[in-house]
Order: structure tokens, then sequence, then C-alpha cells
């Protein structure tokens, strides 16, 4: 099972001129309400690294899954939180939510389970919860009695959505971006449809809250996949090519080619030239009557042939077939 590759919904809200500010969310005290130590890192020490777009809510904010080992366990992860909760719990029910808490949480219609974090309320009803999805990057809204505590079981491998933006570009128009160019960047990111991407870091800003907006350039990738159908395409057409040319191909005026003339001796060419082209010699016009005066013509398929007798003490005529 890994629902979690399915395509995902977007994200509810209305995301599209959101921007990150330098401004903590609010939090209850005491402790850390982001939990920025437990999100996963950006490589060090290479200049693309391969990720998957899994939610955009416009060019300057979205998220990104990296292509590591790590990554990998995510399917893992999902796998047994879905397990898990399954099977409901005195032990893991909530009864009180704070804005920062990690929760175990469905994801709106979704049945598996993922790692959620509390980041407010629907207006002013505390049982309906704003919910961030550590591992994508999504948002909902979800009834508190949905939502289970997160076990620390659950809590080993990084959060997996990292935070980006992409750089050197701006909205058209002052900071609002429009909805056809939202969209446009969906679909060209590929957003939660896992399809790799290249990403490359220009910079990191770190929030006050301690949060890290990665600033990349992204870059399409073909399949290897892809790279072998194109390839099988190619030669099928190489092939259907080739065969074509053989089926229509001619000899040139005056020339017949063969595939051993090395037992024909110069003073049989009857003052006739012997010529290669590319690894095949051949003799010209004049060159083939002169053998014909001893020998005959015969039909072999459809290629006529050459064919020698008596030619010297050691042996018969041999045959030439040509073009």
């Amino acid at each position: 099972m890994e629902a979690n590759r399915d395509k995902r919904t977007k994200p509810s809200g209305d995301n599209k001129n959101f921007k990150r500010e330098e401004t903590p969310l609010e939090k209850t005290e005491p402790g850390p309400s982001l939990h920025t130590d437990k999100v996963c890192s950006w490589p060090s020490g290479r200049e693309f690294v391969e990720v998957y777009v899994s939610s955009v809510a416009n060019p300057h904010t979205f998220f990104v899954q990296i292509l590591t080992s790590m990554s990998l366990r995510l399917d893992e992860v999902v796998k047994s939180m879905s397990q898990y909760y399954a099977t409901e719990r005195q032990e893991d029910m909530v009864d009180t939510v704070n804005i920062g808490d990690l929760v175990a949480a469905p994801f709106d219609q979704d049945a598996s389970w993922y790692r959620a974090r509390v980041c407010g309320f629907l207006g002013d009803d505390p049982d309906q919860l704003d919910l961030f999805y550590l591992d994508y990057g999504d948002s909902c809204y979800l009834d508190k009695a949905k939502v289970r505590v997160l076990q620390s079981q659950f809590l080993s491998l990084p959060f997996q959505a990292v935070e980006c933006e992409l750089a050197n570009v701006s909205p058209k128009d002052g900071d609002s971006w429009e909805e056809l160019v939202v969209d446009r960047f969906e679909q060209m990111t590929f957003s939660a449809m896992w399809k790799v991407l290249m990403a490359k870091l220009v910079e990191t800003n770190t929030l006050s809250t301690g949060e890290k907006i990665h600033l990349v350039e992204l870059t399409a990738t073909i399949h290897l996949s892809s790279v072998k159908t194109v390839m099988m395409a190619l030669t099928l057409k190489l092939i259907v090519v080739l065969g074509t040319l053989l089926v229509n191909l001619k000899p040139a005026q005056g020339v017949r080619y063969f595939d051993r003339p090395s037992i024909l001796e110069s003073n049989q060419l009857n003052e006739g030239k012997e010529g290669v082209i590319g690894n095949t010699p051949f003799l010209n016009e004049r060159n083939l009557n002169g053998l014909n005066e001893q020998g005959k013509r015969e039909v072999t398929g459809s290629h006529p042939t050459l064919v020698r007798r008596d030619h010297n003490e050691t042996g018969g005529w041999h045959w030439f077939p040509w073009i």
C-alpha cells in the first residue's frame, strides 16, 4: 500500500496569494510548536537533488519531498500508522488540542493516516482543527474527533515536507499571483503526481520561527522509462527505413556487386578495373560481359548469379550474387 503516492487533493482554502511572513505563528507555551528540528534537511555538497513537488500554494510557497533513502521510508511509516490507527484505542483519543500539537490524522477522504501539526482552528470552533500535514505540505480542516495522539514510534523519521520558493520570479502585478499562473505552475511541477524534478538550491532564508525557506530553481527530467520508449521507437523507425532502402535499392548503372571476387584475376577482367564500394569490391559492366563469354548467368531466387565453370584445375566456377 502506497496511498501517499496517489494523486492528492489540493489544499483547502485560498492559498494562491499566501506568503510566509517573518512572524511566528501563535502558539501555546511551553515548548516549540513548529518542530523545525524534526524537518528533513537539504542535502549538502550536491548542486542538484531529485525532488517530488508534493503541494503548491503558489510559486513562492510550495513543498517538496527530497528523494533520499529516508523519503523511501515514508511509505513504510504511512502503512504502519494506517494499520495501527485502524483500531480505536482509548489511549489514542485526543482530549484537548493546542496550536502546535502533533497529531495523527487522515487526510480529507483518504483512508490512510499521516503525521500532522495543529496550526489553528476554523473560526471560533475549537473542535474544527486547521491541520498541516508534515510530510506533504497539504492543509485541511478536520474535526477533532477524527484525530489521534501521534505515538512516539512514528516520530523517528524526519518530517519530509521541505518548504520552498521559486527563485528569481515574482508576480507580474504586486504580490498577488493570478489563479491561471498558479494552476500552470502546478501543471509544470507535476504537483502531487510524483514525477521527479531536479532542484538546485540558490539560497536559504531562516524565519524568526526557525523555519527554513529554500529558494530553488527547478528543472524537468526525462524518466528512464521514457528514454527507453523513445529509443525503442527510434530503433523501430530505423529498421523500417533500412528495410525500405533494401527493398528499393538498385545497382548503379553499369555496376555489378560481388561478395567474393578474389578468385578473379586481372587478365580475365578484359582491361576493366576492380574497385571497392565500402567494403564491397565490384566489377564494372564491361568486366561482367567479359566473364560472361566464358560462363553463363543463372538465377538464384530473384538474384542473378555468375557461375564459373572449368576455370582451372583446382575447381569449378564460384558464384557471386549481386543486388
